[in-house]
């Protein structure tokens, strides 16, 4: 009697233990959802997008340091030493600035990290641009202009981004800026088949990845 009455009694509080421990675990999880939620909104806050005022934005270059606008348009070309996908549109890039003529606009290839890595990445790459590097934190301006590689920003002379997009797409961020390919050798401005695969790819998931987070 006294067995089934313990028993009955671990039996009638284990629902009660079971659901303590449950409203734990809710507890738990939304806490760290929340935490994620919250490092996630500070993120999305600093990305980079069309409308944001880079004109206080500081780049460390070759010749010294450079401000975005000063009056005149930046075509910001954003990549990492170490991004593989960088490195595979970095050929892209250099047929595409090849073939491409700049009149009152300022190119600058920016990337995180030390200056001298990232202009002896541009020489290798075979990029004929002012290059700059920006401090790797997302939670400055500078940082977030480097937190998505290869990408490209188009800056107007307020310093201002009036276009934005991954780096295949650079022909038509670049257009906002009035920039038009000129002609090349093999008759005419690279064409989407120019673009290699992986690029479009990369393209492709980028766009999709953005839409969700919208």
């Amino acid at each position: 009697m006294k067995t089934c009455h313990g028993a009955t009694r671990r039996n009638a509080t284990k629902p009660g233990r079971m659901a303590i421990r449950i409203l734990a675990l809710l507890a738990a999880t939304q806490g760290v959802a929340l935490g994620l939620h919250a490092g996630w909104a500070d993120r999305r806050s600093n990305e980079i997008s069309v409308g944001t005022d880079l004109s206080s934005t500081a780049i460390l270059h070759t010749d010294g340091v450079m401000t975005l606008g000063a009056g005149r348009p930046t075509l910001v070309l954003a990549f990492d030493v170490d991004c593989a996908h960088s490195r595979r549109i970095a050929p892209d890039w250099s047929t595409w600035l090849m073939a491409t003529e700049f009149r009152d606009v300022v190119v600058l290839a920016v990337s995180p990290g030390p200056i001298s890595e990232a202009a002896s990445y541009a020489r290798e790459a075979g990029w004929s641009v002012r290059v700059g590097s920006v401090e790797p934190d997302g939670s400055t301006r500078g940082g977030a202009l480097t937190g998505r590689t290869p990408w490209v920003f188009a800056v107007d002379g307020a310093g201002r981004v009036v276009a934005e997009g991954h780096g295949s797409r650079i022909h038509e961020v670049a257009q906002a800026l009035g920039i038009e390919t000129r002609a090349n050798p093999g008759g005419g401005p690279p064409s989407a088949s120019d673009v290699s695969p992986v690029s479009t790819l990369a393209n492709q998931i980028v766009e999709k990845q953005r839409l969700a987070d919208r």
